[in-house]
């Protein structure tokens, strides 16, 4: 909901500081405009949507995460459950269709080791999906 104390024009962005997905001019007064957004072609990850005066100076910006209730889900699979020293690993990686949608092309980024499980400190693994559509967003 957008509100203004006089009766005034503002233009609406949606972006996600690489690319404009959305850009349009609204009306608004002390009774306030909705706007909806439709989200469905916005990539997986932290967008923004920006209020800007007549001017285009930044009124107002909230970050959302669009995407967030769907997963990719990547399963891996190793040929043996324990190996030796400097052995072949065996993996088959499958990624499932994109939200359950047979026919839909999903982009995945995929990176792997082979460590020793003693050698592993809990406090210091990270999850991957965070990293990759939160903490690399934030930090860039």
């Amino acid at each position: 909901m957008v509100k203004s104390r006089v009766f005034s024009t503002y233009q609406v962005l949606v972006h996600n500081y690489d690319k404009v997905f959305s850009k349009f001019n609204i009306s608004a007064n002390a009774n306030g405009r909705s706007v909806k957004l439709i989200i469905k072609d916005l990539p997986k990850g932290i967008n923004s949507i920006s209020i800007l005066d007549t001017l285009n100076n930044p009124l107002l910006e909230r970050l959302f995460f669009a995407h967030y209730n769907t997963l990719d889900l990547i399963t891996a699979e190793t040929d043996k459950r324990s190996y030796k020293t400097r052995e072949k690993v065996g993996l088959k990686i499958n990624l499932a269709a994109f939200n359950n949608i047979p026919g839909l092309d999903t982009v995945s980024t995929v990176s792997g080791a082979c460590v020793q499980v003693n050698r592993l400190e809990a406090n210091k693994i990270q999850d991957h999906q965070s990293y990759r559509y939160i903490q690399s967003e934030l930090i860039t």
